[in-house]
């Protein structure tokens, strides 16, 4: 199973609130709210050139309750780049103490190079996953999410994606690149 994203980046202007009141009668299943820290990782080798197909990343989630902002869980993902742009396999699994994770990660050689902060929404939508995310030093996203077999055609999945975001009438852009790519390289 591969996984497929789709983003819209909404205006500097555009209000969270706002947001969701507009998409919530459209959601099929209630919003979970989430406030998620990722560290991103790279192989020493690939810190200094640009991400291609094939490429390994190395991410430890940690989940905070929105609210009260305790560690919830922890998370790590492999995540494999294939050829289109926002897909990749992906290897994730829950860890018991993401601090340790990390330092796991860096003894074994992993370079850590980014940390992506974002309050994320996350509902369904027919046959995605809606996301809405709030993403520090970036702004406000629209995320669709959706899982494929390997032998999907992936440019066909996100032509599909792309169209149903901009039915949505939103104010707003396609954004082809990852939070963690945008984050660190910020004139991609």
């Amino acid at each position: 199973m591969i996984e497929i994203e789709t983003k819209f980046k909404l205006p500097p202007d555009a209000s969270r609130m706002e947001l969701l009141a507009k998409l919530t009668p459209k959601l099929d299943a209630p919003l979970v709210e989430k406030h998620q820290i990722d560290t991103v990782f790279l192989l020493p080798e690939q810190v200094d050139s640009p991400i291609v197909p094939g490429s390994k990343i190395m991410r430890v989630r940690d989940m905070l309750d929105p609210k009260s902002g305790e560690l919830v869980k922890s998370l790590m993902t492999l995540k494999v780049e294939r050829e289109t742009k926002l897909s990749s396999d992906e290897y994730e699994f829950a860890v018991e103490n993401g601090i340790m994770a990390r330092q796991m990660l860096t003894a074994m050689g992993w370079r850590e190079v980014v940390t992506v902060d974002k309050l994320r929404a996350e509902s369904k939508i027919g046959k995605y996953t809606i996301c809405i995310d709030e993403v520090a030093r970036l702004g406000l996203f629209i995320e669709l999410e959706v899982m494929a077999e390997d032998s999907v055609d992936v440019a066909s999945v996100q032509d599909e994606m792309k169209e149903f975001l901009l039915g949505l009438g939103l104010s707003g852009e396609i954004w082809t690149v990852p939070y963690d790519t945008s984050i660190r390289n910020p004139q991609s």
